[in-house]
């Protein structure tokens, strides 16, 4: 899903007001949150 379609579809008129608010919500830009949420999602379990 694009950065485009996530900010319209939570009522952001524009994916650059959507990225400001995230931001300073998460600490992170969007496009950063997603890079680690994938290597979270992915990483071996410890012991495994």
């Amino acid at each position: 899903m694009t950065l485009a379609a996530i900010s319209r579809s939570v009522g952001y008129s524009s994916p650059f007001s959507f990225s400001t608010a995230f931001k300073q919500h998460y600490g992170v830009s969007p496009q950063k949150y997603r890079s680690r949420s994938w290597i979270c999602r992915f990483r071996p379990m410890p012991g495994s």
